[in-house]
């Protein structure tokens, strides 16, 4: 049978006496996105489009009498005949005094109803009275407003119930309070409105069932704790409200192990993940108001496994589209266009982002999100998002990406965007407003989970494996916790241990081994140990050196984890034999669930299998006391070496000056710990650093040169005007022409005039050279795109005949080829040498295209764009230089 709700949160009123009510709004979306999740067709009100097909409940519109008596009537008249319904209402209640009968009568607000009269509010007499003239097969209504017992408390209106409502054969009314009673709000939801939420989670479910009998039980417990009655009326059979069955617990004993000890939990592990049910709701109704949702909690708070495997199957079962995953890593911007693409799937959807692609650098998302390849909604998931901060060392990329995921903001969009970010990387966000906006608005905060919570993420996922706890188990295990933050990993790999040791003859979970392997503090520094002491004293060098490879060192005790690939780990190795070693450690730490290993773009990649062991095993967190200044020069080092290489090795990006000097001055001790790839990155810094300083030296020697030979003519002239005294007021003349007869003098003039114009023509080259190649920086972007371009077209003009389109990696290579090109050359100009001298082929690899398609290029940048550029004779220089990469591709490639 199909299932309709009629879900009501008034926020807006026009009476200065009736405040607003911002809650009531949220409260309603929190019931309409969970009912409608379960099956509900859900009629919203007041409501707002926010996509086609798509609403949401409007805090900031009104809804009048007459609005809310309409959509009362048709949903009652239409979509819930011979249907189960549900009726929710959020908002005001009050009561007026009737002046004839001196009884008091209740009224639901709406937007413009007035208090003391009760004009244009609802008076529930009438409300019941439309409600009974319904023919649903069964109704559930929930009000939580002030006086909502007055539907059925008071005496005169009582009966006005029993002759209206309460003849029908399934009926339940649950109101959040006594007829005399306002009813309070909590810190998210009301207070009634909190109770019914968590009254409806599986972990409330009887046989996979919430009825209403359960539900009401529920409601008047927690109610009762915070001395606010629930009115309840009913009447018939009790009323099923949801259906959690498709989880029931497996009746079989299953041994697979339910708990993930450091991991997360993720789509394969959805089933075992209970207690969460709370904050997912939150999160599907924030993403029916919003298109990017940031969920903010402490490190160990859980933030993942509620995204990775509560929100996406949730979303998933609902019909939305999920991307792959993301961790932004050092180089978000990749990542971002990547996951994209693979979106794109068949034929004509990749031609389209091919045409997309040139695009994003300069438009961002925008173009992407109006053109996704999917009908419904579809959803990005970024995890890890502070390592926008702590890994990636590019502020123009971070700023870029940043930018980018804010986007879908702007105007209405099917993708929506989730991230999760540790709490204490709040601070970097706010220099960014477009996302310290959205954070403000839209943050979901992943708070403690509660006791009861905390029960069921314990206890479920054995129950559905047929197994149970020990007694006096589940008690020990909560009092442990309370006295832990942030402690759900340390948790999880405790209940790992437990399982795995087991008692498999009785399908329990012992008091007895809990104790032994240090309960939920001790247990993974306990087991951490286990593995670090098997090993040798050489192997354990290395289990230090490789853990403390995989953490970003941050200021003070601040540290994040970061991957790193496998092959840089082990390139670490002196020799093969050390080598051999590192690959066993890494693989006992793999197998003793210490660390991680996944396969990304044809690479392995090493990971820490949680922050919690940096602080939870003593032996890492006494290592991470050590050296930090100098792990903290070689992350800069080696953010400076992914610099160099994302702008293609250009020599402008080597390190120097005052940094360089740093990296020189404790190079001993930081040798050992950087890969051959950031040693060659700053043997080379070194060299060019030397070169610089040579140039200058050259320069200096020069000078000297000149001035000696200065030096020597002086004192030539003055021994001639010693060996021949002449008047001093011929002396000028006579030692013109003397010096003119004089062979050495003569030489020596002429050796002045040679270096002095050498020097001229050298300072000239070098300005020249430098005007040129500051001229090039500025201009490569823009040149290698209508290289690339018109390379491409002339090369597909010349296959027209195989009709062979480039793929995107291929159209990524022809950009990869003129620019290292464009560097090599903007190089050549710095040095201020001659390209002659400097003819070493740049472009190693094959290139993509052929060379005369390059060739085709250039000249037509030299002759279309380039003349109107250098038009001032000054880039003469740069006009050389181009002449010579016109040509290059033509005779120097063969």
């Amino acid at each position: 049978m199909t299932k309709y709700a009629l879900v009501i949160g008034i926020a807006q009123y026009d009476d200065p006496s009736l405040r607003l009510l911002p809650k009531a709004a949220a409260d309603a979306e929190a019931i309409a996105v969970l009912l409608k999740f379960h099956g509900y067709h859900v009629t919203r009100l007041p409501r707002k489009a926010i996509a086609p097909g798509e609403s949401t409940i409007d805090k900031t519109q009104n809804l009048t009498h007459t609005a809310f008596i309409k959509e009362l009537k048709e949903f009652l008249n239409d979509r819930a005949t011979n249907q189960d319904a549900v009726i929710y209402f959020a908002g005001h209640g009050f009561r007026v005094i009737n002046s004839i009968t001196d009884e008091a009568e209740g009224y639901l607000a709406v937007s413009n109803s007035m208090r003391t009269s009760g004009r244009n509010a609802i008076a529930i007499s009438d409300f019941n009275k439309l409600i009974a003239r319904a023919n649903f097969s069964s109704l559930v209504m929930l009000l939580d407003c002030c006086y909502a017992g007055a539907v059925i408390d008071q005496k005169s209106l009582l009966k006005s119930t029993e002759d209206t409502i309460l003849d029908k054969s399934n009926y339940c009314l649950i109101a959040a309070c006594r007829d005399f009673e306002v009813s309070r709000e909590g810190p998210e939801h009301g207070l009634f409105t909190d109770a019914v939420l968590r009254g409806l989670s599986s972990d409330r479910a009887e046989n996979g069932v919430i009825t209403s009998s359960s539900l009401l039980g529920f409601v008047e417990k927690e109610l009762a704790k915070v001395e606010q009655e629930a009115i309840y009326a009913g009447r018939g059979q009790s009323i099923p409200i949801i259906s959690y069955r498709s989880t029931a617990r497996a009746p079989t004993i299953n041994e697979t192990c339910p708990y993930q000890g450091l991991k997360s939990f993720d789509r394969e592990t959805a089933k075992f993940f209970f207690g969460r049910d709370r904050i997912i709701r939150t999160l599907l109704q924030r993403l029916e108001q919003s298109a990017f949702i940031p969920v903010i909690g402490a490190s160990g708070s859980g933030k993942s496994s509620v995204v990775r495997a509560g929100l996406i199957p949730k979303l998933e079962e609902s019909g939305w589209h999920i991307l792959d995953i993301i961790e932004p890593g050092i180089d978000p911007i990749s990542k971002l266009k990547n996951t994209l693409e693979k979106f794109f799937r068949d034929h004509e959807q990749i031609l389209t982002f091919r045409d997309l692609y040139p695009r994003i650098d300069a438009d961002g998302l925008r173009l992407v999100l109006e053109n996704l390849p999917v009908r419904g909604k579809a959803l990005l998931v970024i995890d890890q998002f502070e390592e926008v901060f702590t890994l990636c060392s590019n502020e123009n990329d971070r700023r870029k990406f940043i930018e980018w995921l804010t986007q879908v903001t702007e105007q209405p969009s099917r993708l929506h965007i989730v991230t999760t970010m540790r709490a204490d990387f709040l601070e970097p966000c706010l220099s960014y407003r477009s996302l310290a906006q959205l954070i403000q608005d839209w943050k979901v905060l992943a708070l403690p989970m509660d006791e009861q919570e905390l029960q069921a993420a314990i206890v479920e996922p054995a129950e559905r494996q047929g197994y149970q706890l020990g007694e006096g188990l589940l008690d020990l295990i909560l009092e442990d916790i309370r006295q832990e933050k942030n402690c759900l990993p340390l948790l999880q790999f405790a209940l790992t241990e437990l399982w795995e040791h087991r008692d498999q003859q009785s399908h329990t979970l012992t008091l007895a081994h809990y104790r032994q392997m240090g309960r939920v503090t001790g247990a993974l520094d306990r087991h951490a140990n286990q593995v670090y002491e098997s090993l040798g004293e050489l192997e354990k060098e290395w289990v230090k050196r490789t853990c403390l490879r995989l953490i970003r060192t941050g200021q003070e005790e601040k540290d994040t984890r970061q991957r790193q690939p496998k092959q840089q780990l082990l390139e670490l190795a002196p020799d093969r034999q050390t080598q051999t070693i590192i690959n066993s450690v890494l693989s006992r730490l793999v197998d003793g669930r210490l660390f991680v290993t996944e396969e990304e773009g044809g690479e392995a990649w090493v990971d820490l299998a949680h922050e919690a062991l940096m602080e939870k095993w003593d032996y890492f967190r006494d290592w991470r006391k050590e050296d930090r200044e100098l792990r903290r020069l070689r992350d800069r080092l080696e953010d400076s070496l992914r610099d160099w290489h994302e702008h293609h090795q250009d020599a402008n990006f080597l390190i120097s000056d005052g940094f360089l000097n740093q990296v020189a001055q404790r190079w001993t001790e930081l040798q050992p710990y950087l890969p051959p790839t950031a040693q060659d990155f700053y043997h080379r810094s070194q060299e060019r650093e030397r070169e610089r300083l040579s140039y200058s030296a050259d320069i200096g020697a020069f000078k000297e040169h000149l001035t000696a030979l200065q030096a020597k003519l002086t004192e030539k002239i003055q021994e001639r005007m010693a060996q021949e005294p002449l008047e001093i007021d011929s002396l000028s003349s006579q030692a013109s022409s003397e010096l003119v007869r004089d062979d050495e003098l003569n030489k020596l003039q002429a050796e002045i005039k040679k270096f002095l114009g050498l020097a001229q023509r050298f300072e000239e080259r070098m300005q020249l050279a430098q005007i040129s190649a500051d001229w090039l920086s500025s201009n490569q972007e823009t040149l290698a795109q209508i290289i690339a371009e018109f390379a491409i077209a002339c090369s597909l003009r010349s296959d027209a005949g195989n009709n062979n389109m480039l793929s995107q990696e291929e159209i990524q290579k022809v950009y990869a080829d003129i620019n290292r090109y464009l560097d090599w050359l903007r190089d050549s100009l710095m040095r201020g040498q001659p390209v002659e001298e400097r003819l070493e082929v740049p472009l190693k690899n094959p290139l993509t295209l052929h060379k005369d398609s390059y060739a085709e290029a250039f000249e037509f940048i030299k002759r279309e764009w380039l003349p109107a550029q250098l038009s001032n004779e000054s880039f003469s220089e740069l006009e050389r230089y181009v002449n010579y990469l016109v040509n290059y591709f033509r005779f120097f490639l063969d």
